[in-house]
């Protein structure tokens, strides 16, 4: 495999960070312990309680996961900003702030309960303008107290300075969420896998993989990052010790084995930190069900530290039509007291492999660089830009007007020795397009070298939005054997400047 096998990380994948609130507060949530109330994951059916929300409990597996909550109050931002005795109003009545709710675990209208509400009980929830804030907030609907709503949005960070639900998309009365089904995904001829795409596990569930809770109150799996590689791993270690049995499957996407390149199916798995009874499985799947166990390669876990990884390789020839594989994690115990499992380099059906992966959409910075030739006067041409919390590179020499330009986004070194059948692709999209496809391409260059080769794009954009397109897969058997750069050139005239934008760049390939 040409993927460097990745370093141990820190366990609590499923904690995350606090991320910058209202009052630009850095902080690392706690292990939520909730006081009152069953815990939850984040699913619509298995909602996350208002006290794992004032935890700061996050599930890096779902961008936004449902909360639920009784509605007891709202943060008074004519007083303060940042919640306190004196900013918290645990009443409904003479409410003039519509942009934000309290929630809490504690139910108002029960005498017993109310007695003892305090704002440290309550978790902050942002409410956008529309819908949702016109059908939450006390001001506009004072009856609304007491009720218990299950919300949508994202956790983790602080909002008026307690941890809450910012950017609320959605919700329904009651304690759980609206049911969601996962997308039907056309059956692949092959897979490969190797978690360098994204972060964020949502990216994954796009393309089909599913991550199936049978018990406990953790999604089980996340991804790692390490030294800007990826693995996914199951543990507990975020979850109560002694609220097992915990029971994730993680589901691949489905398969159809008549069109591969070859029937075999290999993953690699290292396992650390043994604790009682805990195990990991692997399953074959037909129509969505677990029909037989297959032999695996699961290392054993060592007492402290990690074992090394192994890899598993399983001869599929005897198997027709289409597929799915799983692996089940099971612990009896969460926190200290269960084993993790790395799990890492898929294929099945003999798939490419992943010889390089950049501009990751969800990755804050790139380690890309520019060469300007002509910046128009100009400061930059290309620059890594956020947009709805989704990053892209951006390439644009219109500022006030058009201006005639030319400049290179350009990647690291990329090595392609021992590889074969080598393709890239990458995902893009252009609103204008006055002459983006005639200017603008895609470039590659032997390292060290400066003359680039322009090979052509097979699909762009549609004009009209900022849709993304996948670009389709472009040869590079020319560069077979060599160490090359790739980048993407820049151009427009003083007429006519189109904006480009570029994200989730890939290199696949097949070891010789």
């Amino acid at each position: 495999m040409k993927k460097t096998y990745k370093l141990l990380y820190s366990l609590i994948f499923a904690l995350g960070l606090g991320v910058v609130s209202c009052n630009d507060d850095l902080a690392m949530p706690p292990v939520p312990v909730p006081e009152a109330g069953e815990t939850g994951i984040g699913t619509w059916d298995n909602p996350m309680t208002a006290a794992q929300v004032l935890s700061g409990f996050v599930n890096d597996s779902i961008a936004q996961p449902w909360a639920t909550g009784y509605i007891v109050g709202y943060c008074n931002t004519a007083v303060s900003n940042t919640m306190s005795a004196a900013s918290a109003v645990l009443d409904p009545n003479g409410c003039t702030v519509a942009t934000n709710i309290l929630i809490s675990y504690k139910n108002p209208l029960d005498e017993a309960q109310r007695a003892t509400l305090t704002w440290e009980d309550c978790a902050t929830v942002q409410l956008p303008s529309g819908p949702v804030r016109n059908a939450l907030n006390l001001s506009d609907n004072p009856d609304r107290f007491g009720e218990l709503v299950t919300l949508r949005g994202t956790t983790g960070s602080k909002y008026c300075g307690a941890y809450g639900i910012r950017s609320v998309s959605d919700y329904v009365w009651g304690d759980k969420g609206k049911e969601s089904t996962e997308p039907e995904i056309a059956p692949v001829p092959y897979l490969w896998q190797g978690w360098d795409t994204s972060s964020d596990f949502n990216t994954y569930r796009q393309e089909g993989w599913q991550i199936r809770t049978v018990s406990g109150s953790v999604l089980g799996w996340g991804i790692a990052t390490n030294n800007n590689q990826n693995y996914i791993v199951a543990t507990a270690y975020s979850a109560p010790a002694n609220e097992g049995p915990y029971e994730d499957w993680l589901v691949s996407p489905a398969v159809n084995v008549d069109n591969s390149v070859s029937k075999t199916f290999t993953f690699t798995m290292r396992s650390g930190y043994k604790g009682d009874d805990s195990t990991m499985e692997v399953w074959l799947m037909k129509d969505n069900e677990p029909v037989q166990q297959l032999q695996a390669n699961i290392p054993e876990a060592p007492a402290d530290g990690y074992s090394e990884w192994a890899t598993t390789t399983i001869d599929l020839s005897s198997l027709s039509g289409v597929i799915k594989v799983a692996w089940r994690y099971r612990t009896e115990h969460g926190g200290n007291n269960c084993t993790a499992y790395c799990l890492d380099n898929i294929n099945i059906g003999g798939a490419p492999e992943v010889i390089y992966a950049g501009l990751d959409g969800s990755a804050a910075s790139i380690n890309w660089t520019y060469e300007n030739i002509n910046l128009g006067g100009l400061s930059t041409i290309w620059s890594w830009t956020e947009r709805n919390g989704g990053h892209y590179l951006y390439g644009t020499a219109y500022s006030g007007g058009s201006r005639e330009a030319l400049a290179y986004a350009v990647s690291p070194v990329i090595d392609l020795t021992g590889m074969t059948r080598i393709r890239a692709q990458f995902e893009h999209a252009a609103n204008y397009q006055r002459n983006i496809k005639q200017l603008c391409g895609f470039v590659v260059r032997i390292a060290g070298e400066s003359e680039w080769t322009q090979l052509p794009i097979p699909n762009w954009p549609a004009s009209g939005n900022w849709d993304f397109a996948k670009s389709g897969e472009i040869d590079l058997s020319a560069f077979e054997g060599k160490q090359i750069q790739v980048g993407f050139k820049y151009a427009s005239t003083a007429q006519n400047a189109d904006s480009w934008e570029i994200r989730n760049f890939q290199i696949t390939g097949k070891s010789k």
